[in-house]
């Protein structure tokens, strides 16, 4: 069987492209101090800036206004916020300008809404880092491929390269590589991650100026060398 088929044992999987929403929650200007611009609903899909540490975490997305909402080229208080589905997803407690969406097809105007929100509202299991580091702790460390399969599927991940006896998995968000998984006979023998992942198990963790890699299993040096050249000129 082909590495790539591994995604069709995670099929039933929901896949997911950003972290959703437990519950609805105000959308604050700052970290501290702030004021509500937005409230969103529960199940709503956003992007964190960061995986949270704190009890407040920043997010941003689209949110999309049609046309008869519109006032004087800007929302208002109660202004009702739409994905780019059309999905409600929420409603504007202040006056944003609004842009002209580019796609004639769509909603004809939107905004980018950023903004902190109660951390505690994110649904961890919609966060791949911290998923990642459960299954693994879970598996003590060591995790093969059929065992990561609904992961990968889950969120999205491509099969990016085969070559130096390597397999490599990667999940992209928006317009950035986010997580590379490596696999090599069909176990994880390593992470690169491009936002904090914490581990409680791992062989070695190399911080190099271009990536920080987390090896599961020993590699041969012109491994190590050659995931490091790898991820040096992505």
């Amino acid at each position: 069987m082909k590495f790539q088929l591994l995604f069709l044992l995670g099929l039933l999987s929901l896949n997911a492209t950003a972290e959703r929403l437990l519950s609805e929650v105000e959308v604050f200007s700052s970290a501290v101090n702030g004021k509500v611009e937005m409230t969103l609903y529960g199940n709503t899909e956003v992007f964190l800036d960061e995986v949270p540490k704190d009890r407040i975490c920043r997010i941003h997305c689209k949110a999309f206004v049609k046309a008869q909402d519109r006032v004087r080229g800007k929302t208002e208080k109660g202004t009702p916020l739409y994905d780019e589905s059309g999905k409600l997803i929420g409603k504007a407690e202040k006056a944003t300008y609004l842009l002209e969406n580019p796609d004639s097809n769509g909603i004809p105007y939107f905004f980018y809404l950023r903004g902190y929100v109660y951390s505690d509202r994110i649904d961890t299991k919609t966060i791949p880092e911290l998923v990642l580091a459960q299954k693994l702790k879970e598996h003590k460390g060591r995790i093969d491929s059929s065992a990561l399969a609904p992961f990968l599927a889950k969120f999205n991940f491509t099969y990016a390269a085969d070559t130096m006896g390597f397999h490599l998995f990667e999940m992209q968000e928006e317009d950035y590589l986010r997580l590379s998984l490596i696999f090599q006979n069909k176990q994880l023998v390593a992470i690169v991650p491009t936002r904090d992942l914490e581990l409680s198990t791992f062989t070695t963790k190399l911080e190099t100026p271009d990536a920080l890699i987390y090896y599961l299993e020993e590699l041969r040096e012109e491994e190590e060398a050659w995931l490091v050249g790898y991820f040096r000129v992505r």
